[in-house]
């Protein structure tokens, strides 16, 4: 704040101090004549404040010519503080550490720019604007803007490796840990970083893999190297709306499961399509399958670049198979991040290789993880299968947890564990959705009582304004079974709708149910309570209804294809009957939902002669109805104009 900030009449002292209240980071800069009186008074302000205030922080820097005598000549206290020091205007690291910090960037990251080496640049300005300039995503009706600019923000490489939680489940397998170093997918990371090098200024590439096969992982590694060894800016742009730095060399955004907002992400990929950027731009898309990608636009296929599906990790009698390697160095990690003595192996190569040959799914980086951890209480884990083993963790490290605190707090002993399980359908439950969560629970009434929002602020739950899901997926995928058959029992139905009904995103609160009755059914060998959830979904027009939009996507998960049949079939029934009292009133929507109806049944992997003559006549019905609207004139909803003017279904369909 200067002269040019302040208008005529105004009480500059007072805007000064103002500014320093408002500011997290206070500069001041020392030049070879030292500091005038009016900059040791705010020197005096911002030293006051950081000693009540520890958070924010006072910077001193040393321009050109300057000592830190003219530090100790400010203040004695000021001494303590290691500054910044321009050796000439034109140093880049000193510049570099300011910006970093106006980003609010991780200090350690900060820490390793100190250590590193660095080229002076030739214009400072430009420098300047190399390291704030930004990419801009804004939405407006649906349509993706992209833009150049200022830049606000970082983008996010989740790392939690300096807060080693022992008793946390959800840390001592999630890859924001960093428990072990990237183990066998040096392949894949090369690939990766000639993707990076290659000269396309804008490039999509999707990695496909089960759960627990460590995309995620390789993904924001490869961001942590891109930003750490080449500059670049890289990680996590949450929400895909924001503005964003770019680095001087270039931007990695990573979108993880793409396939539960797969209209923005196709959105997004088009726009880019058609902007010529200048920044040099990498999209990295994590899914289960890239079925998706195939409605882009021929433009937006132009930028994406082949994908490669990640599996599990080489297996093999000797002592040198990745798999290997990676149960070592978790059994040694599990040990020293607690310091304590690294005790013996708790197996032999041979009998991990005969567990590791039980099932392929052995061989996922994850269930690698799990069985170092279960073996530090059980010995003998190498005898149970992966999901098993899962399984156990769950109910050792959250389900025992969690009915032990609810006890503690006089609550119903099943709350926090349903609470946990159910926040995986919604990604997060925030405040709102925990309270509409709590009323649907009451009418009717459920057997878990649940608490009110404010005795849940209180629990070990509460974290950002709401209750997370449990990572990584398999594990909410573990637990939200467990709640559903164990806990609710015969309500299980209820239970998942409601949990639907409460998310601030239904149609991607289905897609995310969806993967995790995959994962369950496929991935843990366990049978899941749907019949429950269509059952309670069909008694009542408004549950189906609810249902039947959130599934009206394209790409739906199999998994929930019994569900959208049945929810169709519901909707179908509903228009009828309204179509009967007033069909120029309905009849569009009627015919729109048997459309919806036999699309889904026709998504069957395998139709029986019944389903197949189902299908024929729900044609059929389609075909009169069309008919009789445009006999009688109807005047169609715009939203369903496509319905109409594609002709009457082939007969021979």
């Amino acid at each position: 704040m200067d002269k040019w900030d302040i208008a005529p009449g105004d009480e500059w002292l007072r805007n000064l101090e103002q500014g320093l209240r408002n500011s997290r980071f206070i500069v001041i800069f020392f030049g070879p004549d030292g500091i005038g009186p009016y900059q040791q008074a705010e020197a005096d302000a911002a030293l006051r404040r950081q000693i009540k205030q520890p958070q924010h922080c006072v910077i001193p820097v040393l321009l050109p010519g300057a000592t830190p005598e003219h530090i100790a000549q400010c203040s004695v206290f000021l001494q303590g503080i290691n500054a910044l020091r321009f050796h000439t205007l034109n140093d880049p690291l000193p510049h570099r550490l300011l910006v970093g910090l106006l980003r609010r960037e991780d200090p350690e990251r900060l820490r390793q720019l100190i250590r590193a080496e660095a080229q002076a640049p030739d214009d400072l300005l430009q420098t300047l604007q190399s390291w704030l300039s930004g990419l801009s995503i804004d939405w407006q009706d649906g349509e993706c803007i992209i833009g150049e600019g200022q830049g606000e923000r970082c983008l996010n490489i989740p790392d939690l490796s300096a807060s080693f939680n022992a008793d946390s489940i959800e840390y001592l397998l999630s890859w924001k840990s960093r428990l072990t170093g990237l183990i066998g997918r040096e392949q894949e990371l090369q690939t990766l970083h000639a993707w990076a090098d290659a000269p396309q200024q804008i490039s999509c590439r999707l990695i496909t893999g089960e759960g627990g096969t460590g995309k995620t992982r390789l993904a924001f590694e490869f961001a942590r190297q891109l930003h750490g060894q080449k500059g670049w800016q890289a990680g996590e742009a949450q929400g895909l709306s924001g503005s964003w730095y770019t680095g001087g060399t270039g931007t990695l955004l990573v979108i993880d499961y793409p396939e539960q907002r797969p209209d923005r992400v196709r959105a997004l990929l088009e726009a880019l399509a058609c902007q010529p950027l200048t920044c040099k731009l990498r999209v990295l898309l994590l899914g289960r399958n890239g079925d998706f990608l195939k409605q882009l636009t021929q433009t937006a296929q132009t930028i994406i670049a082949s994908g490669f599906e990640l599996t599990g990790l080489a297996d093999g009698a000797d002592t040198n198979a990745d798999a290997w390697q990676l149960f070592q160095e978790a059994w040694k990690q599990l040990h020293q991040r607690q310091q304590r003595a690294v005790p013996p192996l708790p197996l032999t190569p041979a009998a991990f290789h005969h567990w590791q040959q039980r099932h392929t799914t052995h061989r996922r980086p994850l269930f690698v993880l799990a069985l170092a951890v279960h073996c530090m209480k059980q010995p003998g884990a190498h005898e149970l299968n992966a999901p098993e083993i899962l399984r156990a963790l769950v109910q050792q490290y959250e389900i025992n947890r969690l009915v032990k605190e609810a006890k503690q707090m006089q609550l119903d002993p099943h709350c926090l564990v349903m609470l946990r399980a159910l926040a995986a359908i919604a990604g997060k439950l925030p405040g709102e959705a925990l309270r509409q969560l709590i009323q649907a629970s009451e009418t009717p009434p459920l057997d878990i009582h649940l608490p009110a929002l404010n005795q849940l602020k209180q629990t070990s739950l509460w974290l950002d304004g709401g209750i997370p899901a449990l990572q990584p997926d398999l594990l909410a995928a573990d637990l939200l079974h467990h709640a559903l058959t164990q806990i609710a029992d015969d309500q299980a139905g209820a239970w998942q709708y409601c949990a639907l009904a409460a998310a601030p995103d239904q149609c991607e609160a289905s897609s995310i149910l969806g993967r995790l009755i995959h994962d369950a059914q496929f991935i843990l060998q366990r049978s899941w309570p749907l019949q429950a959830l269509i059952g309670w979904v069909i008694q009542d027009d408004e549950r189906s209804a609810s249902v039947n939009a959130a599934l009206a996507r394209n790409n739906l998960e199999r998994s929930l294809l019994p569900l959208a049949i049945a929810a169709g079939q519901k909707a179908v029934q509903a228009h009828e009957q309204l179509a009967q009292d007033n069909f120029a009133a309905h009849g569009p929507a009627l015919a729109h939902s048997l459309n919806n109806w036999s699309k889904r049944l026709a998504e069957g992997v395998a139709l029986t002669i019944e389903e197949t003559k189902q299908l024929m006549d729900i044609k059929a019905r389609l075909r009169q109805i069309k008919r009789r609207v445009r006999d009688e004139g109807v005047q169609v909803p715009a939203r369903l104009a496509w319905l109409f003017e594609s002709g009457e279904p082939d007969e021979d369909d």
